[in-house]
């Protein structure tokens, strides 16, 4: 069962009764509609109108933007079908508007919130979507996260400039402290001044600030555990993870990093390429967390340091280089060279960076939702995001799954790691794990379950070990890896100060 959300069909009636929508969606109200033959693949357009594109190329933004599903036709027009939107069965929106929950969200969170849209900005301008963002209603939160009811596409207006933004903000911000009201009036004046500034810049500006109110707050603790198994129908393990395989949870602490990687299939030595890939991130992402104290780096008044993002991009750079040496060194051609892939969380404090290459993934969770906040490096992936069409139809072609990049594969010179930074500031939990665990929509169908492993009082260690087992039960055709990240980050209201 999969709960779509209609745009176009906000208004519409809907039929009467039982009869479905296109023989195969049920009507739940204001634009919402529940495929009950989700394993058909559903229509899509021949060629993509450029409305539909900008959600195809906004693919990686992910929970934030919602992504095309198919079509259905009502009324004699095709009408477009998105998932991950903020909807119910109910028809309602499931989620508030930003405005509605802003008074009650900790000075953290509206920063969280802040900085989310900022980041947002300049990808949505560059498609025309930027007045998505000025529009309260089409803010839904959950949590943490900002979520997009749908976009606004408006190809004949003008773009917009960034200091319109941080005006609604203020629009919004009444009952917000002192501070963040003063801070925020400063920001527009300086917009105004210059007359023009990028999204990037005021999420660089909201970034800095959050990193002060952090200080003033308990660390954001986090433990982490990990666990490995061949599967049961292969005989031995191109898996590999850290911390290691039955090695017990991490003490708690605000700088934790793990790793998955799962050594391509098919490959010679999957599994030696696989421990040189932990072997490289251990030594190089381990020495950055243990050795620069301080305010990460890529904020502004630290730029003699290096940054979280570039020691991360470095990381997967020499695991390349590593990987490909021994290829050469040992005459591997095609098929016969050695790889993997690698999905990586760096926390510092607050911050959290997602790393990625390949389709080993990386979902967050908590009590109320399970969002993948990684993008597979395959053919289909690719497809989507420049726009050719969509990933349920494109992913059934018999390539749709092969991967476009993974380590050791080729030149340094375009390897592309998906990094994503992320604010902490809820209780969640992480898991990184290798497509032996997130095949046929594993953990979006029993991550209720891995959620509830913590509460029925089970060690970190053992809930990996019970995801992993589940898979193999589940799937069972790959080996199977998953690590944890169990982040303590809510903000105590009583100490939640500027």
């Amino acid at each position: 069962m999969v709960v779509l959300y209609a745009p176009s069909l906000e208004d519409w009636a809907g039929p009467k009764g039982n009869q479905l929508v296109g023989d195969r969606y049920r009507w739940c109200g204001r634009g919402v509609l529940v495929d009950h033959k989700p394993g058909l693949v559903p229509d899509a357009p021949d060629e993509v109108p450029t409305a539909i594109a900008v959600y195809l190329r906004l693919f990686e933004h992910r929970p934030q933007v919602p992504i095309p599903y198919g079509q259905v036709q009502v009324d004699g027009r095709s009408r477009l079908l998105l998932e991950e939107a903020p909807v119910t069965l109910t028809g309602e929106l499931r989620l508030p508007d930003i405005r509605q929950e802003w008074s009650q969200a900790t000075t953290l969170r509206q920063l969280n919130w802040l900085w989310q849209i900022a980041s947002l900005w300049d990808p949505l301008q560059r498609l025309q979507c930027e007045s998505t963002l000025l529009d309260a209603q089409k803010i839904r939160v959950e949590g943490g996260w900002i979520r997009l009811l749908s976009l606004d596409y408006q190809p004949s207006k003008r773009p917009l400039k960034a200091a319109e933004l941080v005006r609604e903000w203020l629009a919004w911000s009444s009952k917000s402290r002192k501070p963040l009201k003063q801070g925020l009036t400063r920001l527009l004046g300086q917009l105004m001044e210059e007359g023009h500034s990028s999204g990037s810049a005021i999420a660089q500006v909201l970034k800095s600030w959050i990193i002060e109110w952090s200080a003033a707050q308990k660390p954001c603790q986090s433990i982490v555990a990990a666990f490995t198994d061949p599967g049961p129908s292969r005989d031995r393990n191109e898996d590999a993870c850290f911390p290691f395989s039955n090695s017990g949870i991490t003490a708690p602490s605000d700088r934790t990093l793990a790793v998955v990687c799962d050594g391509l299939g098919g490959h010679d030595s999957g599994e030696v390429a696989s421990m040189l890939a932990i072997e490289t991130f251990e030594t190089q992402l381990g020495q950055q967390l243990e050795h620069t104290p301080g305010p990460p780096s890529d904020l502004p008044g630290h730029s003699t340091r290096k940054t979280y993002i570039d020691t991360l991009l470095q990381s997967f750079l020499s695991a390349n280089h590593q990987i490909s040496a021994q290829n050469d060194k040992e005459s591997r051609e095609e098929r016969q060279r050695m790889g993997t892939t690698a999905v990586v969380t760096l926390q510092e404090g607050r911050l959290l960076y997602s790393a990625s290459l390949g389709d080993s993934r990386i979902y967050r969770l908590t009590a109320q939702s399970c969002h993948q906040i990684t993008t597979d490096d395959d053919l289909a992936s690719r497809e989507v995001r420049l726009g050719y069409g969509f990933y349920r139809d494109i992913s059934q072609a018999p390539t749709g799954g092969a991967l476009v990049q993974a380590l050791g594969m080729g030149s340094s010179d375009y390897l592309s790691p998906g990094i994503r930074p992320l604010i902490l500031d809820e209780d969640c939990i992480f898991l990184l794990c290798s497509d032996g665990v997130s095949d046929f929509d594993f953990v979006e169908r029993y991550w209720r379950d891995i959620y509830g492993y913590i509460n029925q009082g089970q060690s970190l260690e053992q809930v990996a070990q019970n995801i992993v087992r589940l898979a193999n039960q589940v799937n069972g055709h790959d080996n199977a890896t998953a690590a944890l990240v169990s982040v303590q980050g809510k903000v105590d209201r009583e100490t939640d100060v500027p």
